[in-house]
């Protein structure tokens, strides 16, 4: 089968192959939470929406290629160290930054329909 057709990386090369893209694995994820639970037990119910700060250190990265592309992913792997879990509070305002991030790279554009003064200069002009 033919390949695609490489797009120009952007993220530099591994052994002559484009990076075309980034991604993360997390290990040990459950071991400090486990620990914070430990010391601070908390009541989970099914389908509750829990917000989980963790520290990582990067462990290992590879470059496993992209099926049908002439490219390369730069996977990360992540060692999760201390966790915890924050009220919505303390994060939901990333969150929502990084929900419009994502939406925008797809094309979404949000249009604010209230008050004029609230609205970027994009939302005026409709882009």
């Amino acid at each position: 089968m033919a390949k695609n057709k490489t797009p120009t990386p952007v993220l530099g090369t591994f052994d002559d192959q484009p990076v075309l893209g980034t991604g993360i694995k997390i290990t040990h994820a459950g071991d400090g939470l486990s620990k914070a639970l430990a010391v601070a037990p908390q009541i989970m119910h099914h389908h509750d929406k829990v917000y989980v700060v963790l520290e990582t250190t990067v462990e290992n990265i590879a470059f496993p290629p992209i099926k049908d592309m002439d490219g390369v992913v730069r996977m990360h792997t992540l060692k999760a160290g201390l966790a915890t879990i924050v009220n919505e509070s303390i994060v939901r305002d990333v969150l929502d930054e990084q929900a419009r991030v994502i939406e925008a790279s797809s094309g979404v554009i949000r249009i604010n329909f209230g008050d004029p003064d609230d609205r970027s200069d994009e939302e005026i002009i409709g882009i």
